[in-house]
């Protein structure tokens, strides 16, 4: 009989440890911290906060992205990628942009491009949902630019700013020299075929 009251207390204590355990671990995997942290887990990367683009960076590599997976594979992926980076390599050097000459300083509203010994200003709106800089230049003199959306990746500790062809030729063409608009013109070559590839600059502080 006291064999069965220890063994029924065992019972006991052991159901009520269990339980114990799941409603910590319940209370554990409903923490914010742990559903932060699978959010990151699922979406792959953390993303860009507005904070994060905030000083100065500086030109440092070409970039280029697809805008869907389907279009990645289609493409032959990293391949085209270093193809066109290659290229685009090329070509900026062409038109004045290095590490010294190109360049964003971001602050909380306004940026500064640096290009050609030149710095053009505007102002910027972030949209952190869809990764995505709202670029208004304001430069006297010229005509308006306008809104130039950009996609904004991170890589490692540098950011790349991916552009839609057309609108990176509008922006290089309108910033550049005239002597050097043929050159640019030929940013719109190496797109071609590829209506869902981004192109534009990884950048570093």
């Amino acid at each position: 009989m006291k064999r069965k009251v220890v063994s029924l207390a065992v019972v006991l204590l052991f159901a009520t440890t269990i339980s114990s355990y799941a409603q910590s671990l319940k209370d554990f995997l409903n923490s914010s911290n742990v559903k932060d942290a699978v959010s990151n887990i699922v979406s792959g990367v953390s993303g860009v906060k507005q904070s994060d683009l905030e000083g100065t960076w500086k030109y440092a590599s070409p970039a280029c992205s697809f805008t869907t997976e389907d279009l990645l594979k289609k493409a032959g992926g990293a391949i085209v990628a270093n193809e066109v980076s290659e290229k685009l390599a090329g070509i900026y050097s062409k038109i004045g942009i290095s590490s010294e000459k190109f360049g964003y300083t971001f602050a909380d509203s306004t940026f500064v491009n640096k290009f050609m010994g030149r710095n053009s200003k505007g102002t910027y709106t972030f949209d952190a949902e869809n990764q995505e800089l709202n670029l208004q230049y304001q430069i006297a003199g010229l005509i308006n630019i306008g809104k130039s959306e950009a996609k904004i990746e991170k890589s490692g500790n540098n950011i790349k700013l991916l552009f839609n062809a057309n609108k990176l030729l509008q922006i290089l063409t309108k910033l550049s020299s005239a002597s050097k608009s043929s050159t640019i013109k030929t940013i719109g070559s190496v797109a071609e075929g590829y209506d869902g590839m981004l192109i534009g600059f990884e950048l570093s502080k």
